[in-house]
């Protein structure tokens, strides 16, 4: 009996670990094409030490376990651009839970205020250093700045979140902006986070925020 059991086990691992293999072959297959439709690299690994060259954004500090795979990486007229998944654990024990995101982030060529929004049920940054807050409709939005919450509000970032029900998190710090969203093996998601991102530089970008 044991030894039907040990086997069992052995060829229920077999299985999974193929299927396993399989997706992620398939998952870069599609983003190799879209990187050549979008004239973008592509490497199943971190070759560019993402947490040190993003480590300001607070969506990169978070919990600890981390690993990005999937990167695309490449320049756009907003500025240099990186897409990649990103896992961290957070919690201990029986609390610990795994997060996992499709990030997009564009270096741009200006500086902007800090600021985070963050959808009610995503928590995928940290926004308790912040000491100004608002609501914008199931987001929260965070600053530093007061005037920069107000701001925002004016060039109609509320707007923008609503259309884009993908977003699960938005930060701008310095040169850096990003968004991201649930990790899932949908093939549409990365584009869907490059137009994003790239759309809202140019909103920030082109109020001078």
């Amino acid at each position: 009996m044991q030894s039907f059991l040990l086997i069992l086990g052995l060829a229920v691992l077999v299985v999974v670990s193929a299927v396993t293999l399989i997706t992620r072959r398939r998952e870069a297959q599609t983003l190799r094409a879209f990187a050549a439709r979008r004239r973008l690299n592509f490497s199943s690994e971190d070759l560019i030490d993402l947490h040190a060259r993003y480590y300001p954004l607070a969506v990169i500090r978070r919990g600890r376990n981390r690993f990005a795979w999937n990167l695309l990486y490449g320049t756009t007229d907003e500025g240099l651009v990186s897409l990649f998944c990103y896992r961290y654990d957070l919690g201990f024990g029986v609390n610990q839970v795994q997060r996992a995101w499709w990030l997009a982030v564009i270096e741009t060529s200006r500086n902007h205020p800090g600021w985070q929004a963050r959808r009610d049920s995503a928590g995928a940054g940290d926004a308790d250093e912040s000491r100004h807050r608002g609501r914008l409709g199931d987001f929260t939005l965070t600053s530093d700045q007061d005037d920069v919450l107000e701001r925002l509000r004016e060039i109609g970032i509320e707007t923008f979140l609503r259309e884009k029900p993908d977003l699960q998190y938005v930060e701008a710090h310095g040169q850096l902006v990003v968004v991201a969203a649930a990790y899932d093996r949908d093939p549409r998601m990365p584009a869907h986070l490059l137009d994003a991102v790239s759309s809202l530089v140019r909103l920030l970008d082109g109020h001078r925020i």
